[in-house]
């Protein structure tokens, strides 16, 4: 399953702070982020739907993210 994130990280340095909490998110088989798009995209690859536990994450550190249908 792939889940597609809009989130206001739109820097290298916002990604390697937020990259230690998406990586204990122990469900998450691959992810990626794209800056260059307006909408600083996070794309997570995982067997199940986790995306409120991505948002409950990555806001607990202080970034807004929205899951992209």
């Amino acid at each position: 399953m792939i889940s597609v994130f809009k989130t206001n990280i739109s820097t290298k340095e916002k990604a390697k702070y937020a990259t230690p909490t998406i990586d204990n998110i122990t469900e998450i088989q691959n992810w990626n982020f794209d800056m260059e798009d307006c909408d600083h995209i996070l794309r997570i690859e995982s067997k199940n739907s986790i995306s409120k536990k991505v948002i409950n994450e990555l806001k607990k550190i202080g970034f807004k993210c929205l899951e992209l249908k």
